[in-house]
């Protein structure tokens, strides 16, 4: 029989996937502010992409069932949504860099006519 350690500290509160669930399915108002606390570091630092749009979709469906709202930026810092929120932060740039490009050269344009025009 052989031994195999495990490199990985051992972590004492260790949350699952099944556990975030069933806190998620129990959300009451009396614990829904505090049920919200416990579960958003597990959402925002190690839930998956598919697993944080699924929770935060059941989130804000148990918050509207219990006329509670859901605060603005809950749990929208996640890991596993960075790298969509990095590309269309670059998406966006690259759109309002395009449109003061375009209407420069617009202006450009219409300079060049208001020169023109003189001419004839």
């Amino acid at each position: 029989s052989q031994l195999y350690l495990s490199t990985a500290a051992p972590e004492a509160t260790k949350v699952s996937q099944s556990d975030i669930r069933k806190q998620i399915s129990g959300l009451s108002a009396d614990n829904f502010d505090s049920t919200l606390k416990e579960i958003e570091p597990f959402l925002v630092n190690e839930a998956g992409a598919t697993f944080y749009a699924k929770s935060m979709r059941r989130i804000a469906t148990k918050a509207k069932a219990l006329s509670k709202s859901l605060p603005a930026d809950y749990a929208k810092e996640a890991k596993a949504t960075q790298k969509r929120r990095e590309k269309q932060k670059a998406f966006i740039e690259a759109k309002i860099a395009e449109a003061a490009s375009a209407a420069e050269s617009e202006e450009a344009d219409e300079a060049a006519e208001a020169e023109e025009a003189p001419a004839e």
